[in-house]
């Protein structure tokens, strides 16, 4: 929602101004979004019950948003009219949660009739992921990769599909994975297209021929030579 929809939202309030602003632009998986809810009292006085704020993202099947977390950043209090008031609040956001151009933050006014207005927001992968990502992207020669994010069983799953810069390089052609944050790294679920050159030399490296997928730990100071025993052909 723009600067209009807050204008509007705030009228509606009986305020002058309303708004919600994040410090940073910036926004990682696993990190503290800290923030700011900007009020400017009206003509009259507005007894406010409370204010939540709740992060949402939207995932790719049915384009719909869910909530993955919500604080109270103030309880019951009176607005002055003509008064200004700033309400900061913090939350965090998992480790896992997806990276996506298509997250916002809802601010809600508990009022007798409550009120909303939405900040939009993009998040980044956390710094162990994006290292791993540039690692595929330049010494592995894939493309940026394309995500889509599932509900599962009340979960959400981002899936992260590479697809090689050249074809007919000694890498396997698409990498479909999934990442977890775990203790120690990060945890990429990793299923290889059948048709890729290199399945063969991905099924000698797991017990059962009918696995479909292989789990993978990836410490912080291993990450290239770990990819390496899995993604090069012939090894």
């Amino acid at each position: 929602m723009g600067v209009f929809a807050n204008a509007f939202t705030a009228m509606s309030m009986g305020c002058a101004y309303v708004d919600t602003k994040v410090e940073t632009k910036i926004i990682r998986q696993g990190e503290m979004i800290k923030g700011v809810v900007s009020l400017v009292g009206g003509k009259r006085a507005v007894e406010f019950r409370g204010i939540d704020v709740a992060y949402y993202t939207i995932y790719t099947k049915a384009h719909r948003a869910t909530k993955l977390v919500e604080t109270r950043c103030a309880t019951a209090f009176t607005l002055p009219a003509g008064a200004a008031e700033d309400v900061h609040f913090s939350l965090r956001i998992s480790p896992d949660t997806p990276t996506t151009r298509f997250a916002y933050l809802k601010t809600i006014f508990d009022l007798p009739v409550p009120k909303e207005i939405k900040t939009n927001l993009k998040v980044f992968p956390s710094k162990d992921l994006e290292k791993i990502i540039n690692i595929l992207t330049t010494k592995f020669a894939y493309n940026n990769p394309t995500t889509e994010t599932y509900l599962t069983q009340g979960q959400l799953v981002q899936r992260f599909t590479f697809k090689s810069k050249n074809l007919f390089g000694k890498f396997i052609d698409e990498l479909q994975c999934y990442f977890l944050h775990v203790t120690g790294g990060i945890e990429m679920v990793m299923r290889i297209d059948k048709h890729a050159r290199s399945f063969q030399t991905v099924l000698n490296e797991i017990s059962s021929k009918n696995q479909t997928h292989i789990n993978v730990f990836i410490p912080p100071y291993d990450e290239t030579q770990t990819l390496e025993r899995y993604l090069v052909k012939g090894r």
